[in-house]
């Protein structure tokens, strides 16, 4: 097929509980699971959701399946599909929606360590992985670290 890309969402830590997932993004965005199941378009409602989809596909490994997402967001799994190309072409293109992600991406591992408590890595080891996985960029990257310290 011609234009098809396959999307290619490499997992970074251990299969995570979903409502973890959820509950981190929800908190990070400051918005409900109603507000995500609502059919707004309006901006950056659109982007929330998108940024749900793509953590959720990146750390629920196998429960991730288009189907239960689709079930998570009350739409098509065709839909979905559609949803997570865009986030994973948005996550290339624009540095907005890269922030936000690479800020939900950084909270899930953080309250993923806290939840297992064995918390292996620093913060500065945490966002250099994500600088490799191109989540953000370096200069954001020492910017966070800045802030940390």
């Amino acid at each position: 097929m011609i234009g098809y890309r396959k999307i290619q969402i490499t997992p970074v830590l251990p299969p995570t509980d979903q409502d973890l997932i959820i509950e981190v993004v929800l908190n990070t965005l400051g918005i409900t699971m109603q507000d995500i199941r609502e059919k707004n378009r309006t901006a950056p409602m659109p982007d929330y959701r998108k940024t749900l989809a793509f953590c959720l596909k990146k750390y629920c490994h196998r429960w991730s399946t288009s189907i239960n997402l689709a079930d998570v967001f009350r739409m098509t799994h065709a839909s979905l599909l559609t949803m997570i190309t865009q986030a994973v072409s948005l996550q290339d293109s624009d540095k907005s929606f890269r922030a936000t992600l690479a800020e939900c991406c950084l909270k899930i591992e953080m309250e993923k360590e806290v939840r297992d408590k064995s918390i292996d890595k620093s913060a500065e080891e945490m966002i250099n992985d994500l600088v490799e996985n191109k989540l953000v960029t370096k200069t954001y990257a020492d910017n966070l670290l800045s802030k940390i310290k």
